[in-house]
């Protein structure tokens, strides 16, 4: 299995026709790291429903002073990877090295001379962690478990860097460890006095 295959159901009484944003944190960090908008649904209305993958696999990339991107390698738990001078020509060159690095994680170390990174971690083809500002010497653990967090949103799109006043209300943390399939039911809504808050749950669930 290559993936989980998830779909998101509106069964809410959403009149706002909020954005849904989902995304995952890295607990590998040292400090608070930002977190990205990974996957974002818009327009979906009520009693729509929206398909999507979460793949088992992830890629990493680096991203130079220049604002140039390296493409993309499959990152697994365990894998150490650096980041070097390309000797003799242009640019730098992110590769994967023998070492065997914590089983848990990805690390990705900047080896360069001089010149700080920006590292990333996608998903889907879908930025899903950043580590801004890694300097030469440094270098970055990224531990993202097999966690979803949901809430509603205006005015954010896939790939924004978030803070916490970008999702309205509270979060569900929604856990996909073993998971074949699920749904994602959101619930809630309304207008005036009885209105409640969304709720996010996972239904149908169907593991390996």
């Amino acid at each position: 299995m290559s993936s989980i295959k998830l779909t998101f159901y509106n069964k809410s009484q959403d009149v706002k026709n909020n954005n849904i944003v989902m995304f995952q944190k890295n607990t590998g960090a040292s400090v608070n790291e930002s977190v990205i908008a990974w996957k974002v649904i818009e327009n979906c209305g009520i009693g729509d429903f929206n398909p999507f993958d979460y793949p088992l696999t992830q890629q990493v990339s680096v991203i130079d002073l220049w604002g140039n991107y390296s493409p993309l390698q499959d990152a697994n738990n365990g894998d150490v990877f650096s980041v070097t001078d390309a000797k003799g020509l242009t640019g730098t060159i992110l590769s994967k090295t023998r070492e065997i690095g914590d089983p848990n994680m990805v690390t990705v170390r900047n080896d360069l001379a001089i010149g700080s990174i920006d590292i990333a971690i996608y998903k889907d083809s879908r930025q899903l962690s950043l580590k801004s500002g890694v300097t030469p010497g440094d270098e970055s653990l990224f531990e993202l478990l097999p966690y979803l967090f949901i809430g509603t949103c205006v005015d954010v799109v896939e790939g924004d860097v978030m803070d916490s006043d970008t999702v309205q209300g509270s979060l569900t943390k929604l856990s996909l460890l073993g998971l074949k399939s699920a749904d994602i039911s959101m619930t809630g809504g309304g207008t005036g006095q009885l209105a409640t808050a969304f709720v996010f749950t996972l239904d149908s669930q169907k593991y390996c």
